[in-house]
């Protein structure tokens, strides 16, 4: 009967492992909510005064700039934390740009944006994820609005 029981179970495990042999691993899962879209842009224009626009264009956009640095040409920004009505979820835009002079006159951008989202269960425990921002037209805008921030410095 013993011996009966340990074959079950190898039995078992040996489905489970053929039913699941060519799924993802958990691991594999987690990262690729985690990968996000790497949007580029060029800027006709060095890099320093597309980072100035850049750096101006977030503080319009209601963005604080956590990180920024000039030697490497990046800043990090997030927005302010907006509440869903009538519900108990948060969320952020956390958001990387990086910039490099090209040769010719023009500064190559590009730019990585999360949400950050905070959501209460029906149990109230609180959930945290992070996903990446997809949406081109939330790139064109931020892109639209350093272009023109960039246009009206002085030469």
């Amino acid at each position: 009967m013993l011996h009966l029981n340990a074959s079950l179970r190898l039995g078992a495990l040996t489905a489970l492992g053929l039913l699941l042999g060519g799924c993802e691993t958990f691991e594999e899962r987690v990262r690729s909510t985690r990968e996000v879209p790497v949007v580029t842009r060029e800027f006709n224009g060095s890099a320093d005064a597309v980072m100035a626009a850049a750096k101006q264009t977030f503080a319009i956009m209601g963005y604080s700039i956590t990180s920024i640095s000039a030697a490497h040409g990046t800043i990090e920004a997030i927005s302010d934390i907006r509440r869903d009505p009538g519900m108990r979820n948060f969320r952020q835009t956390r958001i990387k740009f990086t910039v490099v002079d090209r040769d010719g006159g023009f500064a190559l951008a590009t730019m990585q944006a999360w949400e950050i989202r905070e959501e209460e269960n029906t149990r109230g425990e609180r959930l945290m994820s992070e996903s990446g921002v997809s949406s081109h037209s939330f790139h064109h805008m931020i892109y639209g609005t350093i272009e023109e921030t960039l246009n009206e410095q002085p030469k």
